[in-house]
């Protein structure tokens, strides 16, 4: 059974201050006592399908926040993934709110997100996880003075990330997508939003290649690392072209700055891809300095590490 996360600072609100008791006969004209009014905050979000709050320990009532929701591969939930980026130890440092949620399980008992024909909802689920996850930032967003929401996705997470931003992108106001992709074939999104985005991706992948596959030899075909972000940056009105925004060690078992990234020129919000020389799909290896600029750009940064 997997351990909560959720903090121990969840009973926010204070006792109500008693009113001191008057003898009967005493004459208590113009005494009175003010009830102290506290906003109760959820626990959970998600309706039918909860997620828990995780909030820095010394929240406070009325505190504006950053929220990040962390959004699972298939077979895997949001704890387990969190072992990648390490969010949840940095909630208190960084003060944001996260909530990592779970897809439903499959005919195999596995958890998915129903992103795309591509990945992962290989037995057919009549299954609205945009509605789902669209409704659970609407819950956050109610229950708590949220100033943006973030959502970080691995693998068929980035999937529904990408998902996400595609078909409710008022529920999004920043994308970090690591080792997934766009769908094979555009779904002609909604517009009206620029929707900042890094994507980060291993370019030895052997399961969401790095390069453009169309599913022959088994597995899941996909247009690749490069096409996706090159894609995502037309539709946010960026130019055709690109600048380098640097080199990082962001694997540990590589040796040296492995990676390196590029920006598209003219973006109304940065699109970034960062391509971890190398690198495969789980991205076990994560380094410090990898989990730095992800949630630091999850936060407002830029997409550099």
């Amino acid at each position: 059974m997997r351990a909560s996360l959720r903090t121990s600072s969840l009973a926010l609100a204070p006792w109500l201050l008693l009113a001191a008791c008057h003898p009967a006969s005493e004459d208590t004209t113009g005494d009175t006592t003010d009830d102290v009014v506290t906003k109760a905050y959820p626990d959970t979000v998600g309706g039918k399908r909860p997620a828990d709050v995780i909030r820095p320990a010394d929240f406070v009532e009325g505190e504006v926040l950053p929220a990040v929701v962390l959004l699972h591969g298939y077979s895997s939930w949001g704890e387990d993934t969190d072992i990648l980026f390490h969010l949840a130890e940095r909630v208190d440092t960084d003060r944001f709110l996260l909530v990592m949620p779970d897809g439903k399980k499959d005919l195999t008992g596995n958890q998915f997100w129903n992103a795309t024909d591509d990945c992962c909802n290989w037995f057919g689920a009549k299954v609205d996880d945009v509605a789902y996850l669209s409704g659970l930032v609407a819950d956050l967003r109610a229950g708590y003075d949220v100033s943006e929401v973030a959502v970080v996705g691995h693998s068929n997470g980035a999937y529904m990330a990408y998902r996400l931003a595609c078909d409710a992108p008022a529920a999004v106001d920043r994308l970090v997508t690591v080792a997934g992709a766009v769908p094979l074939q555009d779904p002609g999104c909604v517009g009206g939003k620029d929707i900042p985005l890094l994507h980060l991706h291993g370019t030895s992948d052997e399961v969401i290649g790095y390069d453009p596959y169309d599913g022959s030899f088994g597995g899941v075909a996909t247009v690749g690392a490069v096409e996706t972000v090159r894609r995502y940056a037309e539709r946010a009105g960026c130019d055709a072209t690109t600048h380098e925004v640097g080199t990082a060690d962001l694997a540990s078992t590589i040796r040296g700055d492995e990676s390196s990234g590029v920006a598209y020129d003219g973006c109304p919000a940065p699109v970034a891809l960062w391509s971890v020389d190398g690198g495969y799909h789980l991205f076990t290896d994560a380094t410090e300095a990898l989990r730095d600029g992800v949630a630091a750009f999850a936060l407002g940064g830029d997409p550099t590490f």
